[in-house]
């Protein structure tokens, strides 16, 4: 896993997080759900999703 954090304006920060999951079916919604429930987080997203290989 790797995490990045790249500064927005007025003291935000963007928290880029780079991790393999194994995720059934195809709501992915449920994992930017679960980084939302972390304190002081204002909003998550999934950002791209790829297919692991191999």
């Amino acid at each position: 896993m790797q995490v990045k954090e790249d500064p927005i304006a007025f003291g935000l920060k963007a928290v880029l997080v780079l991790g393999m999951y194994e995720v059934e079916g195809s709501d992915f919604e449920k994992i930017a759900e679960k980084m939302q429930e972390i304190e002081n987080v204002q909003s998550a997203e999934i950002a791209k999703m790829d297919l692991a290989l191999g």
